[in-house]
């Protein structure tokens, strides 16, 4: 139920209740009283747009097909007396 709604709800009920003088002094101050929670979560709702978020995991569908992989085996070095690659550049920086 947005706030609109929830005034406009309001706003029915006050009418119901009658025309009397206490009644409606009293129903008054109930809308007065209700109106700043129902503003504040409207601004809220409206700041956050949350009725305008997109949800990836349950709006959007995907499917995997068939998904393969495969290694490859390059090479095997034997008889290597360091375990640090010779020419490495693990350990310098580059910039971009």
């Amino acid at each position: 139920m947005t706030g609109v709604q929830a005034l406009a709800a309001a706003a029915d009920v006050t009418a119901s209740l009658g025309s009397s003088d206490e009644g409606s002094g009293k129903v008054m101050l109930l809308l007065l009283l209700l109106a700043g929670p129902l503003y504040a979560g409207w601004v809220h709702l409206r700041y956050r747009n949350t009725d305008k978020r997109h949800h990836h995991e349950s709006e959007t569908r995907s499917d995997m097909l068939d998904v393969q992989a495969q290694d490859v085996r390059t090479g095997a070095r034997t008889g290597l007396r360091s375990s640090r690659m010779q020419g490495a550049n693990s350990r310098k920086v580059r910039a971009p």
